[in-house]
């Protein structure tokens, strides 16, 4: 068995306790008491702690970077399915470790928490007090016989110990500031975009028209901002941007609406909304007289107008992450996503002038995702011709994003064309709502 040796034990610690407790929440209620049962999840959690580790490499780590790290680490988890478990890919070290994107962006938080501190001139608190005094040592018996037992010392004073509260949101509410905790770090997700509608086929032609895009994944937001004891602190969770609807025989598609912003604020205090904006809808499936256009600001790419089945559009990249930027200074740029193919020529010998429908674009998957990981929908499958009658009608997505994830919908495939009339394009899918999580701190 290979072992590994930390470079920060801490920061090592710290990674691996947040994704253990992360994987065990995302899986079931924590109820089995067999420790051998947690072996998969152990392997997992030690795999990403190592990459973690190996990028922090062998500085020294305040508390504040400590907690910051066990924090985002376990809200990474609980909203990460590592099913099954079994899964090579999830333990995987070295140069395949599954790990090594999410690794990074958690050790940017931990130094964007620092830097922020530095700035404000604020003196990170640590836990840990002084320990009480000895008691004094009883006296010794006599020789031969057992002496008599000395007296107990006093026990000693016990160490003072700094408190901390960590509350996550899945849908709006307010929560209020414990006794004792003066700063807030919120890590805050906007929701994604909506999938565009794929375009109707067209009657007698050639080219098959082209599937909706995918929308767009939200933003990540990292701010800390001072607070105090009793104020409270509103959530406002984003929800998803709406589909666009599939258009008619020959029509575009509908674009996709722009998801939610997600907000946070310290409302008795009043002052700055900090905000993570949403992703933008993806463009609706355009017109084959219309190839090559440019998708709308954040939407994925549309489905290519190729000769070959229809196929499904697949996830598309993560949204950005920032740090510390209000919602009046900022404009998100949302994952893209890629499109599906067209459909087919006519078959067994026809003619060929009736190709189908273009497939969609997959949503991009949420800025918290490791890279390869399909969360965003699914597009459909474009729609293929018929040359005796009307088109075959675009597929709906087939698989949703995964909720507050901030990940986007897919887009709807385009109808097929048809001698008798194009089938109708297919809507696209609802982005996903955001998330929040608030960790308060002296």
């Amino acid at each position: 068995m290979t072992t590994y040796s930390p470079q920060n034990s801490q920061v090592f610690q710290a990674a691996f306790s947040g994704a253990l407790a992360g994987i065990a929440v995302n899986n079931a209620p924590i109820v089995d008491p067999v420790p051998a049962d947690y072996l998969p999840a152990d392997s997992i959690a030690g795999a990403y702690a190592q990459a973690v580790d190996t990028e922090w490499g062998g500085a020294s780590a305040d508390c504040l970077e400590v907690a910051v790290c066990e924090t985002a680490s376990q809200a990474y988890f609980a909203n990460r399915s590592t099913s099954p478990q079994s899964l090579k890919a999830y333990s995987a070290v070295g140069g395949s470790n599954e790990w090594l994107i999410a690794a990074s962006s958690v050790v940017a938080i931990m130094l964007s928490a620092d830097a922020y501190f530095a700035s404000q001139g604020i003196t990170v608190v640590c836990e840990g007090g002084a320990s009480g005094p000895t008691g004094p040592t009883g006296a010794t018996g006599t020789a031969g016989t057992a002496g008599a037992t000395g007296a107990t010392g006093a026990t000693g004073s016990g160490g003072s110990t700094t408190p901390s509260a960590i509350v996550n949101f899945t849908a709006s509410g307010t929560t209020v500031v414990p006794a004792g905790l003066h700063t807030c770090v919120a890590t805050i997700i906007g929701s994604g975009g909506g999938g565009g509608g794929g375009a109707g086929g067209n009657p007698g032609s050639s080219i098959g028209n082209a599937g909706g895009a995918g929308g767009g994944a939200g933003v990540l937001e990292t701010v800390t901002f001072p607070t105090a004891p009793g104020h409270t602190i509103t959530v406002t969770i984003g929800l998803g941007g709406g589909f666009g609807a599939g258009g008619a025989a020959g029509a575009v598609g509908v674009v996709g609406s722009t998801g939610d912003p997600t907000t946070v604020q310290d409302t008795t205090a009043g002052g700055t909304i900090w905000n993570a904006q949403g992703g933008g809808g993806g463009q609706g499936g355009q017109l084959s007289s219309e190839a090559g256009f440019a998708p709308v600001t954040l939407g994925g790419i549309p489905g290519s107008n190729q000769f070959s089945p229809g196929g499904i559009g697949v996830g598309g990249s993560a949204g950005q992450v920032v740090v510390g930027v209000p919602a009046s200074t900022f404009t998100p740029q949302g994952g893209s996503s890629q499109g599906g193919f067209g459909g087919t020529y006519g078959a067994n010998g026809s003619s060929g002038t009736n190709a189908g429908g273009g497939g969609a674009g997959g949503g991009a998957a949420g800025p918290v995702q490791s890279a390869g990981t399909v969360l965003g929908g699914s597009g459909g499958v474009g729609g293929n011709h018929n040359d005796t009658g009307t088109g075959i009608a675009g597929g709906s997505g087939v698989a949703t994003p995964i909720a507050n994830t901030g990940s986007g919908g897919g887009g709807g495939g385009g109808g097929g064309n048809g001698s008798a009339g194009g089938g109708v394009g297919a809507a696209g899918q609802v982005g996903a709502t955001g998330f929040v999580s608030l960790l308060f701190i002296p």
